[in-house]
């Protein structure tokens, strides 16, 4: 009932190319592969549809594809209790969207004081004007894929190939 309809039907046809401009060599991640390849516990912090990013890059990147130990912390939840765990040495993704949770998600973010292996996903950085009306709810998908591209990056450091399994399709469950 809005009338932008056509607008935001525009958006989402342009969507692929703000995909390709976004995540467009040479990679953002650039050198992140080697500092995170011999970590042995990644973090990751967000909210709101970020959080769903955050949970997919833990579970389904980093555990199930690179074979590492990993935990998504929700940036609103981050001070009652996991900050007592963030020191110097622990290795944080933080993912910063454009919905109403950014402001969390900036809070958690300020924890660079304690770990110098923080990493920023700012959707704010990126060039997200021609999806404008819908940038917010589809910043989550940029910085899903910049993040699997992360991932990637890591399992090229470690020599371990991302589609490498143990046991899905493997073993008998």
């Amino acid at each position: 009932g809005t009338g932008r309809l056509p607008e935001v039907n525009a958006a989402m046809l342009r969507l692929q190319d703000t995909f390709d401009e976004a995540c467009a060599p040479p990679p953002r991640g650039a050198g992140v592969g080697a500092k995170y390849a011999g970590e042995p516990i990644l973090y990751s912090i967000a909210a709101g549809l970020d959080a769903c990013v955050g949970y997919v890059l833990t579970n389904c990147l980093v555990m199930e594809s690179l074979w590492k130990h990993s935990s998504p912390l929700h940036a609103g939840e981050f001070f009652h209790g996991a900050f007592e765990a963030v020191d110097d040495t622990a290795a944080v993704f933080a993912l910063l969207g454009l919905g109403k949770t950014r402001a969390l998600e900036e809070r958690a973010v300020k924890l660079q004081r304690k770990t110098g292996k923080l990493t920023v996903l700012d959707a704010a950085a990126l060039d997200l004007e021609a999806i404008r009306l819908v940038r917010a709810p589809v910043s989550a998908l940029v910085l899903n894929r910049l993040a699997a591209l992360y991932c990637d990056e890591m399992s090229y450091a470690m020599g371990h190939p991302i589609s490498s399994r143990r046991y899905m399709g493997v073993e008998k469950y």
